[in-house]
């Protein structure tokens, strides 16, 4: 090792030192960063987590013209307005009724009314913006707009099965103690079970 390694020396021997020691570097001390078994897991810069980014963006623009078939969404589109435009209006004579017919307006039937009015809220808001989120596969409007919509469509979504779930109890209650029931359901009970129902803790998640 002394005889080929001599700084001393003539020029050859300074090369063929010079060619040995990038030799030994390049066959064993160097080490890719990115090699085909480790592509899966690493990717090329900064040695960040994940696959390459130009297989995210391919993979996400695949995604977006794979969402739905353009006659599914013409098919989603006239089914969701539809359905919004018959909800409406069945709730708006479920209201009329109760208002204009004196013999309904009974306690029992304010929860009637509680549910008649979350429905065509959801018809008459939640249903529409839902099927244009759908539709244009993306959220078009602002971000305001957005967090109205996922609030409302939560309370008025919950309010109507709270609304079902009191008036199952409230026809428990009647068929089993009428007496006793009839005694205890006033007015005043029932218009705060109604608040309850409109008031509890909801919990919306943004889309935008």
């Amino acid at each position: 090792m002394s005889s080929i390694i001599d700084l001393n020396g003539s020029h050859n021997h300074a090369a063929i030192v010079h060619a040995f020691l990038t030799n030994t570097n390049q066959t064993n001390f160097h080490r890719p960063l990115s090699t085909a078994n480790d592509r899966t897991n690493w990717s090329i810069s900064s040695y960040m987590p994940g696959p390459p980014p130009t297989f995210l963006t391919s993979t996400t623009t695949n995604l977006s013209h794979k969402y739905y078939p353009f006659w599914l969404l013409i098919l989603i589109a006239i089914f969701g307005s539809v359905t919004a435009v018959l909800t409406v209006l069945g709730n708006i004579l479920v209201m009329l009724a109760f208002f204009l017919d004196r013999q309904i307006r009974q306690p029992t039937n304010y929860f009637i009314l509680s549910l008649s009015v979350s429905d065509f809220l959801i018809g008459l808001l939640s249903m529409p913006l839902l099927t244009i989120y759908i539709y244009a596969e993306d959220w078009p409007l602002n971000g305001i707009i957005c967090d109205i919509w996922l609030s409302l469509d939560y309370t008025v979504c919950l309010t109507s099965i709270y609304t079902v779930l009191f008036i199952t109890i409230d026809r428990f209650c009647s068929v089993k103690m009428p007496a006793k029931y009839r005694k205890w359901r006033t007015k005043k009970k029932i218009n705060i079970m109604i608040i309850i129902t409109w008031a509890g803790k909801k919990k919306n998640k943004k889309y935008y």
